[in-house]
């Protein structure tokens, strides 16, 4: 991303926007990088190499849950 990385921008959009889902899609397998995007505020993080049934399983699950409080 040109201006803010994954972290950075969930952790903005969590911020602005808190009842927001976020999921984490990213090329890093590396196991900090989920545990930051989480703490930055996002509810899931997939890898891009990750199947698209799963993403497809993560959206739908976000989009039938209750919302955030």
């Amino acid at each position: 991303m040109p201006k803010l990385n994954g972290v950075h921008a969930a952790a903005q959009i969590s911020r602005e926007f808190p009842q927001t889902r976020i999921i984490g899609l990213s090329m890093h397998e590396d196991k900090d990088m989920a545990k930051a995007m989480r703490a930055a505020g996002a509810t899931v993080y997939l890898t891009k190499g990750g199947s698209s049934e799963k993403l497809l399983e993560v959206v739908r699950s976000l989009f039938t849950a209750k919302p955030r409080s």
